[in-house]
């Protein structure tokens, strides 16, 4: 029987997540790939804190006043989480930075909160 490999490194075989019924089901990356993606995260996470970037209670974009801090998410123009310049940086609300993500040219325009 063969085992496994990892989707992204194609070397490393992959461990066993779970067994249903009978059947097993395998993870899609192998331990090695998946601490690095782990460490990449942490990485962009620390550039942010260390430029020092306060999320804001109003989103930039509709002026929406957020009543808990999920509501408020940090949005990268350029979508690279690694460029943490403040001309980089906004933030959004859950509902804006679900309409960028879905038309992109939609994050030229500033819209009114309806409210």
């Amino acid at each position: 029987m063969s085992t496994k490999q990892c989707q992204i490194c194609n070397e490393q075989p992959v461990t066993v997540n779970y067994v249903r019924n009978g059947k097993t089901y395998y993870r899609k990356l192998c331990y090695y790939c998946i601490k690095k993606k782990k460490e990449e995260k942490q990485q962009a996470i620390l550039l942010l804190k260390k430029s020092g970037y306060k999320k804001k209670t109003i989103c930039d974009r509709c002026n929406f006043v957020s009543k808990t801090p999920d509501q408020i998410k940090i949005h990268f123009k350029d979508r690279n989480p690694y460029n943490v310049l403040s001309n980089n940086l906004r933030s959004y609300c859950v509902n804006c930075i679900i309409e960028v993500k879905n038309n992109p040219a939609a994050d030229k325009q500033t819209i009114l909160a309806d409210f």
